[in-house]
């Protein structure tokens, strides 16, 4: 690549990330180059692969980015495309200072680099808060997590951080990867509340400037399976719903009259959501097996009603996708950092009649996953990324669903380890 296209597209790589304000780009993982591949896709209509959006973000860059891929990252920040973005930027001369301002960020990574070490080490050895959480750097900064409550949400998370040494113009702690998650904290303060309202493994940070310096896992547990309703993926206050005083025998469900006692209606956004997130004692992570039986529910009579079974982990997660054979382009597959998208990939296995019952089971054995539909196998890949330990299991439903039976065994000695039939009096205690 020449200089002055190398420059542009660094200074491209930098505004995108000021837009959007998240932690330095080197602290990046999977799911947050997943969530900006989104981001993009969302404004420009063009998906960039994460393997190419993995590569521009290196920082010795200095390849030749597809002209479609080009003009994703310059419709990102609202230009006609990347030769209106190339137009400007050369006019205004602006290419001399992306170099600069790189040479700066470098600089600044550098100067934090003793800040941050010891929170690096603590991500790669994948340290878990379970009931208080503590990352120490060399500079004493440390980030750890108490919870109000032991376990369901809401839940409030009080942090406690410590900032002692530290130089900078702006402290913050951000909740999740969610960047509309993070709050500015005060140097001399040591403590921040925060309400969490969803179960699950959420990775909290300690930032300084726009830069990590301690990290810490948040662990939201439920006792038993909740059910909720959200207006989408992004609504961050979801209603929860009592689902044990209506629950038919056998079946976890929530019906139309249960959401109009919740004041909301059957609409085709809504995302009727089913949780339980727990230990899961004697849960091989490398060989497990799960088996659900589940239905959407024919209310609506939606033209592409989805389901989405997610097995939650500490580090990522699995998402397995079922609706009608017509609709399938609609959906994605998840299988721990392999993402597959519908829309330019054969998900076809996963149609189904789904307003009837359909037993999905998902099999680990050393890295080789095999899904099954009915009995029938449907899907498998191979992968030796890890979601880490499983804590826990989603059930999505678009408008409404039932769930039957869920089981997790170890996939090599078949020994169940969590059990729930929805009956009366039977569930099976943890092993």
């Amino acid at each position: 690549m020449l200089k002055q296209e190398l420059a542009l597209v660094q200074e491209c790589k930098c505004q995108i990330e000021e837009k959007l304000n998240w932690p330095d780009s080197k602290y990046w993982r999977q799911r947050d180059f997943l969530n900006l591949i989104l981001l993009i896709e969302k404004r420009s209509q063009i998906t960039i692969s994460l393997t190419t959006i993995r590569r521009i973000w290196k920082p010795d860059y200095a390849g030749t980015p597809q002209p479609g891929t080009l003009d994703a990252l310059a419709k990102f920040l609202e230009y006609e495309g990347w030769l209106e973005f190339t137009e400007k930027h050369q006019k205004a001369g602006i290419k001399v200072s992306s170099s600069n301002k790189l040479q700066r960020k470098n600089w600044k990574v550098i100067t934090y680099a003793t800040i941050s070490i010891a929170s690096v080490i603590c991500i790669i050895l994948g340290i878990n808060a379970v009931a208080t959480t503590s990352n120490q750097s060399s500079s004493n900064a440390s980030l750890s997590v108490k919870y109000a409550s032991p376990i369901n949400v809401p839940n409030t998370v009080i942090f406690n951080y410590n900032l002692n040494g530290i130089q900078a113009d702006s402290f913050f702690i951000q909740q999740s990867w969610n960047k509309f998650r993070r709050e500015r904290v005060s140097k001399s303060d040591t403590i921040l509340t925060s309400t969490y309202y969803y179960p699950g493994a959420h990775q909290a940070s300690l930032i300084a400037n726009d830069k990590v310096i301690a990290q810490a896992k948040v662990l939201i547990k439920t006792d038993e399976w909740i059910a909720l309703a959200r207006a989408d993926m992004s609504d961050e206050n979801p209603t929860y719903i009592d689902v044990e005083s209506h629950k038919p025998e056998g079946i976890f469900t929530v019906t139309e009259k249960q959401l109009q006692k919740y004041n909301l209606s059957l609409d085709p956004n809504l995302l009727l959501c089913y949780y339980y997130v727990n230990s899961f004692k004697g849960l091989d992570k490398d060989n497990f097996r799960l088996k659900v039986r589940v239905k959407s529910d024919s209310v609506m009579s939606l033209a592409c009603p989805k389901i989405s079974i997610m097995i939650l982990g500490t580090e990522d997660m699995h998402m397995i996708p079922l609706t009608f054979p017509g609709c399938i382009g609609s959906v994605n597959l998840k299988i721990a950092d392999k993402l597959f998208k519908g829309k330019h990939t054969d998900l076809s296995s996963f149609g189904a009649s789904v307003y009837n019952w359909n037993l999905v089971e998902i099999t680990l054995i050393n890295g080789e996953y095999k899904i099954l539909l009915n009995g029938q196998e449907v899907y498998s890949i191979h992968t030796e990324q890890s979601i880490g330990e499983v804590i826990g299991l989603n059930i999505n439903f678009t408008g409404s669903g039932s769930m039957g039976f869920v089981e997790l065994s170890n996939s090599k000695t078949n020994k169940t380890v969590y059990f729930e039939d929805f009956k009366e009096d039977k569930r099976a205690p943890q092993l």
